[in-house]
């Protein structure tokens, strides 16, 4: 069953065009190693004042076969995802991300991340505002680093950082943060 989750680069986590939660990552380098703390938003109940989870699981489990299955509930099955169930299976998928990107590194699992993302050659304007005129770029994925990479209409290539640029996506504008 597809509930057709979203990422926007590089955090956020959308249900069609509506954010229904957020990652925040923050590494921090101590004692010879780096320590990551790593926050999850999820709107799992809330449906005001947009939708939440529950709903899109709802929504698509009307339309779905009885085999299928969504957050460990069939279709004919009118239970809400737990927030223990949720919890659960994000740990699990996490588990199991965080051994592969150990040993096999970022690059590796890109094609993973870039599966579930919103901008497959999508154009953008990128607005720098000390040098005030915007320049048109397509996306053209992500760095071995996680970085969004882009091109220019004369070939000219772009790592935009996360902490830099603000992506308005709805407008279709990253604007270089000062």
């Amino acid at each position: 069953m597809k509930l057709n989750i979203r990422i926007k680069w590089p955090n956020d986590i959308y249900h069609q065009s509506t954010k229904i939660g957020g990652v925040l990552c923050r590494a921090i380098y101590e004692e010879e190693a780096f320590k990551i703390v790593i926050g999850i938003g999820l709107n799992l109940d809330n449906q005001s004042p947009t939708i939440c989870l529950n709903d899109v699981v709802q929504r698509v489990s009307k339309g779905a076969r009885s085999d299928e299955c969504v957050g460990g509930y069939s279709s004919a099955d009118n239970r809400k995802i737990t927030r223990e169930g949720l919890i659960a299976k994000i740990f699990e998928h996490y588990e199991a991300l965080e051994r592969d990107l150990k040993s096999r590194g970022f690059s590796e699992l890109k094609h993973e991340y870039i599966k579930y993302w919103m901008h497959d050659s999508m154009q953008l304007s990128v607005v720098d505002d000390q040098l005030g005129a915007p320049a048109l770029v397509k996306i053209a994925g992500l760095t071995d680093a996680g970085l969004l990479l882009a091109v220019d209409q004369y070939g000219s290539v772009f790592e935009l950082h996360p902490d830099g640029n603000s992506l308005d996506m709805m407008s279709g504008m990253i604007r270089k943060k000062i």
